[in-house]
């Protein structure tokens, strides 16, 4: 997997902005989420949603 750093890459689809707004997306589609979430990794119910 080529790395690169996506503040820098894709600012519009990664913008924190706090006005909404809408990315043209190609292949991939996700969502982005903020938070914490001790120990989520060991979860079997969480990864398998994940």
């Amino acid at each position: 997997m080529h790395k690169f750093d996506w503040r820098e890459v894709e600012r519009d689809e990664y913008s924190r902005s706090e006005e909404p707004s809408f990315v043209k997306l190609t292949t991939r589609s996700y969502i982005t989420a903020m938070g914490v979430a001790p120990d989520r990794v060991t979860d079997q119910a969480f990864t398998s949603l994940a």
